[in-house]
């Protein structure tokens, strides 16, 4: 089994090892498709950008993303929570995987415009946040 997720010390030989054991049948998982994570540089790559380079080097897609938006993690979470859904506020910054993941739940959704989404990107797309904020603090003050 190989399972895709961040790595910050990623190596060719870590990636060349991957391919080779997906390409000889070995189950490939992603532990989530971001394709890029926001940092105090910028967006750098996430574990999407694993996942693809994995994807395309071998013609194999994974077999399951168990990540947002994967709807079994939210459930996942919300029962080790104790919580249900009309009690729970999914906060995260990224429309596609975070706000997905909140709708499929059946959760309220916030997103935080801290870099990874911009507002610009909220308005124009089809999936919207219940509530929309610049930043953290702005919940606290």
């Amino acid at each position: 089994v190989v399972v895709v997720g961040l790595d910050r010390k990623l190596t060719y030989e870590k990636l060349a090892a991957g391919a080779y054991a997906i390409l000889n049948g070995a189950k490939f998982i992603a532990t989530n498709a971001d394709p890029n994570i926001p940092t105090e540089k910028g967006l750098l790559p996430g574990a999407g950008a694993i996942v693809s380079f994995l994807k395309v080097s071998t013609g194999v897609k994974p077999e399951i993303v168990i990540g947002k938006p994967n709807v079994e993690i939210m459930n996942f979470a919300l029962k080790i929570l104790g919580t249900d859904p009309e009690n729970t506020l999914v906060v995260g910054d990224r429309i596609e995987t975070d706000i997905i993941a909140a709708k499929r739940a059946r959760c309220k959704s916030l997103i935080v415009l801290t870099g990874a989404t911009t507002l610009e990107e909220v308005k124009k797309s089809e999936i919207k946040p219940d509530f929309i904020l610049e930043s953290l603090l702005d919940m606290v003050l």
